[in-house]
C-alpha cells in the first residue's frame, strides 16, 4: 500500500508540474476565429497565393466571381465578377496572369467561355487570349507555356476533346499535339516533373481502360 501511494503521490506531481508548463500556452489560445475585413457571399471553390496576394474563385458574390485579397489582412483589393460560378485557379509561371475556369460564360462583363486569362499588374482581362471550352471545366494546371484544362466539356478551342485538353498560356489556341479524349469527365490534374496526372469518374482514356487515373508524359504527350 505505501507503494502504491508513492506512486499516485509521484504521478500527481509529475502531471502538476506538466500543467505547470503549459499554462501560458493556454493562456494566450482562443478558439474564435480571426475577424477578416471581407467575406465572400457564396462558397470558395479555388485559392492559390502569389507575392502576398490570396486569389479566390467561387460564387463570391453569390453567383461567380475572381478575387484578390490581401493575405496579412484579409482585405478585399478587386473582385471581377462572373456570370456563374469558377471552380478552378492556376498562375502562370512568371506570376504574371491567373487563369481561371468553371461554368461561367461571361467575366467582368465580357465574354469568356468556361475559361479565362487576367492580367495580375491591373486584374484586367487579357484581351486577345481566345481560351474557351464548350463545358465546365474543373482544374487547371500549368506547366511552361500549356496550361491544361480537366471538366465536363467535349470540346476545347472548337476541337473535340473530351474531357480533358490543353491551351497556349500565351494565346488561348488549342495545343494541337495534345489529343485525348475520355469516356466521362475528368475532375482533378496535378504534374509531376515529367507527368501529366489526372483523376476523375472515367474508366477509360483514348479507349484504353483506366480506372479513375491516368498519367500522360509531358514530353510527348502520350497516355503511359
Amino acid at each position: 500500500m505505501r507503494r502504491w501511494r508513492a506512486m499516485v503521490t509521484t504521478a500527481a506531481t509529475l502531471v502538476a508540474t506538466v500543467l505547470g508548463f503549459a499554462a501560458p500556452a493556454h493562456a494566450i489560445y482562443t478558439e474564435e476565429p480571426a475577424t477578416l475585413a471581407w467575406h465572400p457571399a457564396g462558397p470558395v471553390h479555388s485559392s492559390v497565393s502569389r507575392d502576398g496576394v490570396v486569389y479566390l474563385g467561387g460564387k463570391l458574390d453569390g453567383t461567380g466571381g475572381i478575387a484578390a485579397v490581401d493575405a496579412a489582412t484579409g482585405n478585399l483589393m478587386r473582385l471581377l465578377p462572373a456570370n456563374k460560378d469558377v471552380r478552378a485557379l492556376a498562375l502562370s509561371p512568371d506570376g504574371s496572369r491567373l487563369f481561371a475556369g468553371g461554368s461561367f460564360t461571361a467575366v467582368n462583363g465580357q465574354t469568356r467561355k468556361h475559361l479565362a486569362a487576367v492580367n495580375l499588374a491591373d486584374h484586367s482581362l487579357v484581351a486577345p487570349w481566345t481560351g474557351k471550352a464548350s463545358g465546365l471545366v474543373r482544374d487547371l494546371v500549368v506547366s511552361g507555356d500549356t496550361l491544361f484544362v480537366a471538366g465536363a466539356f467535349v470540346s476545347v478551342d472548337g476541337v473535340a476533346s473530351k474531357g480533358i485538353g490543353a491551351v497556349s498560356a500565351t494565346t488561348g489556341a488549342r495545343i494541337t499535339t495534345f489529343n485525348h479524349a475520355v469516356d466521362t469527365d475528368v475532375d482533378g490534374l496535378a504534374l509531376t516533373s515529367d507527368t501529366l496526372l489526372m483523376s476523375g469518374t472515367f474508366t477509360e482514356v483514348d479507349g484504353q481502360p483506366r480506372a479513375s487515373i491516368a498519367a500522360i508524359d509531358l514530353t510527348t504527350f502520350t497516355l503511359t
